[in-house]
């Protein structure tokens, strides 16, 4: 049997759980692809048996690219595909994994299990919601671990293992979702740089949407901005700012 592991990852977390699944699917004897939705790669739903997605949950919601993902380039299956969908998140709350589940059903893909992993804040610029002491992710860590194993083999045993969040929590996941796409964009121009940039040019190769662009050797930054974190987190100066005011940086441990 083959398994596709397809994800997206602004920091690292998810990539990490992602990679870490992989792991485990190759040494239960099922030979795994783990690949960002950010590569060029062409799926082909016949060369894989299962199928393992993960994303981030930004504001209670699966981040939207994601979801855009699955709609536009994921091909629909001859074959019914048993799927794992998962999330990383800063809080502990179920997720609503509703969209993505109808999105997958119309193109055969059947998911059996779904998942949320507590792992960090990463969302460094809001002074209100803090990072994540490092004693409190090398314990989200370690539960995490624990949790995977047992997880991936009830998914390949067949077994439905899914969340069923209240009716509460998926109307306010949604309109804190759709909410806050909309206020991304206005958000996304109160970044700058301080004098400590050096113009590497870092954060535009690296920015998933194509939001920075190199100008007189300095970033500028546009209006698709995602808030993924990713550009503050990968600057080798920290001198990405947020209203002119430097963000601590957010670094996974492993």
């Amino acid at each position: 049997m083959k398994a596709l592991i397809l994800y997206f990852s602004g920091t690292g977390n998810t990539e990490y759980v992602a990679k870490k699944i992989g792991s485990i699917m190759n040494d239960s004897g099922i030979k795994s692809e783990v690949h960002s939705i950010e590569e060029k790669y062409k799926i082909n739903p016949n060369a894989f048996d299962l199928l393992i997605l993960g994303c981030p949950k930004y504001y209670e919601y699966p981040v939207l690219d994601f979801i855009g993902y699955l709609k536009k380039k994921l091909p629909k299956s001859d074959k019914i595909i048993p799927t794992m969908v998962f999330c990383t998140q800063a809080a502990y709350l179920e997720t609503d994994f509703g969209k993505i589940e109808r999105i997958l059903k119309r193109k055969n893909y059947k998911v059996t299990v779904t998942k949320s992993f507590q792992i960090a804040n990463n969302m460094v610029i809001f002074k209100a919601f803090p990072l994540t002491d490092k004693e409190k992710i090398q314990a989200n860590l370690e539960k995490l671990n624990r949790e995977l194993e047992p997880l991936v083999q009830e998914f390949l045993n067949g077994k439905e293992m899914k969340e069923s969040p209240r009716i509460f929590f998926r109307v306010v996941s949604h309109l804190s979702g759709v909410v806050f796409t909309k206020l991304f964009p206005i958000f996304g121009m109160k970044y700058s740089v301080s004098k400590q940039c050096t113009g590497c040019g870092a954060c535009a190769k690296k920015c998933p949407r194509k939001n920075i662009i190199m100008q007189g050797g300095k970033p500028r930054f546009g209006r698709k901005c995602l808030f993924c974190m990713r550009c503050i987190n990968i600057c080798p100066k920290n001198a990405i700012l947020y209203k002119k005011r430097v963000c601590e940086q957010y670094k996974r441990l492993k």
